[in-house]
């Protein structure tokens, strides 16, 4: 395999640290419907994603993290809601692991549910 090592990434105009695109992109991220069995419909380094119970789901990496530590953000939706999020993704801090990010997705009464739509993405340094 090669390596290609380089200080700076330019487009001809703008020059960029390469640290900027190895440090500053998302290493990881799923979207899944769990309205009826929860399924991935799309994603990024993730092997596969964990149905634990109502509105508490899994992504499992591909590549793990460094370390037990990931920066997340988060939305979800129910079926028609899309333009209007009307649930959020929560991850208890005990649950951010290097091989998986867990969250829960709850109502705006707090209250577990499965949505259509969901997504959750990852930064941080991969192993």
């Amino acid at each position: 395999m090669s390596t290609i090592s380089v200080t700076n990434i330019s487009d001809g105009s703008i020059s960029v640290p390469t640290t900027v695109v190895t440090e500053g992109t998302t290493k990881g991220w799923g979207a899944w419907d769990a309205s009826a069995t929860p399924t991935l419909t799309d994603s990024y380094n993730v092997s596969s994603l964990t149905d634990a119970a109502t509105g508490n789901f899994t992504l499992n990496w591909t590549s793990n993290m460094s370390a037990a530590e990931a920066y997340m953000a988060s939305g979800g939706a129910g079926a028609g809601d899309a333009a209007n999020l009307e649930y959020w993704l929560h991850y208890p801090t005990s649950k951010v692991l290097a091989a998986s990010l867990t969250c829960w997705v709850v109502s705006s009464g707090q209250i577990a549910t499965d949505v259509s739509y969901n997504a959750m993405g990852a930064t941080g340094d991969l192993a």
